[in-house]
């Protein structure tokens, strides 16, 4: 009975609210501040509530950042109170309070919910309302990953560094995605596909994005390496981290390479995922990292192949490889090619012939 008066004092309150602002009772400034009250006041309470009964608290704490957010959202878009990095601070320091009382009370939950606010609070501020700062919105995902990274090693979440990921991966694929279109419409031009196109408009030079995702790539990838190093046993989280990874190396380099010089950064780049397989087989003495990194790598090398090849030539190209990659686990880790790399070169074999 407590519970069900406290939800109908608290409509009440908003209906009040509500009337008051339809016969604009209460100004513009009075609004956001009101709801900027509201919202602390009630991540207040929901924190004081976590220590008696965690969930109920989670919930306040929830509702009061959600009303705080979208106070700071409504003073910037609705009534132009503040500028943009005014919103932006507001909003990044409720994102960031969320996470911290996630680290501190240990609530996974809580701790993706403020993963997911500060990953959203770009948007929120409109950081692209009229020409995007890309260059200052990727270093913001980078504080944002590096911060992330840092509470998952503290914590051991694998699932708060999956949705940084994601985040980043959103962020960023538009922007290599309109490259490649770029790109392509380019080639057509220069082989005279068509005479005519619209080129699409690059907010940022390709260098600076070439430039994050070598560093995104790094860091992903080496985070989930390092933090196999140190556990010593891989889970389930690790292994979708490092296919995450990859996925998101591969997206980067089909998108920001040029067609003559991806075989040769596919190459590259499979080595120094063998690299890291080896690594961590002998500094570890688990086998299972050899079928954790060497897909990729595998992977990669039959894209590398199947760009450099003529199709008539392909499948004896992709022979040589398995024959090669075979001797070189016998030699190199002391094992069996994985049948499962087998069966894949095998019907690419039958495919392609």
């Amino acid at each position: 009975m407590l519970k069900l008066g406290g939800f109908f004092m608290l409509l009440a309150a908003g209906w009040f609210v509500t009337y008051a602002f339809m016969n604009n009772w209460i100004g513009e400034m009075g609004r956001i501040v009101l709801g900027i009250v509201a919202g602390s006041a009630f991540m207040t309470w929901g924190v004081l509530r976590m220590k008696k009964v965690m969930r109920e608290g989670e919930v306040i704490l929830s509702i009061g950042a959600i009303i705080l957010t979208t106070s700071v959202f409504a003073g910037q878009h609705m009534y132009n109170l503040y500028p943009d990095t005014v919103s932006l601070a507001a909003m990044t320091f409720v994102a960031i309070a969320i996470s911290t009382i996630a680290y501190i009370h240990k609530r996974e939950i809580l701790a993706l919910f403020g993963v997911l606010m500060i990953g959203a609070t770009p948007i929120l501020a409109g950081y692209d309302s009229v020409t995007p700062n890309v260059p200052g919105l990727l270093t913001y995902l980078l504080c944002m990953t590096l911060g992330v990274i840092w509470l998952s090693k503290v914590t051991g979440w694998r699932s708060v560094t999956f949705v940084a990921i994601a985040v980043v991966a959103l962020y960023f694929a538009p922007y290599c995605m309109k490259y490649k279109e770029y790109m392509q419409m380019t080639t057509a031009r220069t082989y005279g596909y068509y005479a005519y196109s619209i080129q699409p408009k690059l907010d940022v030079d390709v260098d600076v994005l070439r430039f994050f995702a070598i560093v995104f790539a790094i860091i992903f990838n080496m985070s989930t390496f390092v933090s196999l190093l140190f556990n010593k046993i891989a889970k389930r989280d690790d292994f979708i981290l490092v296919a995450t990874g990859g996925i998101f190396t591969a997206f980067c380099l089909y998108t920001l390479s040029t067609h003559d010089l991806l075989a040769i950064k596919l190459v590259v780049v499979a080595m120094l995922y063998m690299g890291l397989a080896i690594a961590l087989t002998k500094m570890t003495k688990y086998s299972y990292y050899i079928e954790l990194y060497s897909t990729i790598c595998i992977l990669l090398l039959v894209w590398a192949t199947s760009i450099t090849s003529d199709i008539n030539l392909l499948p004896t190209a992709l022979s040589i490889e398995a024959i090669i990659l075979t001797l070189f686990y016998k030699y190199v880790f002391g094992q069996p090619f994985p049948i499962v790399s087998l069966l894949f070169y095998g019907g690419s074999y039958f495919y392609l012939s």
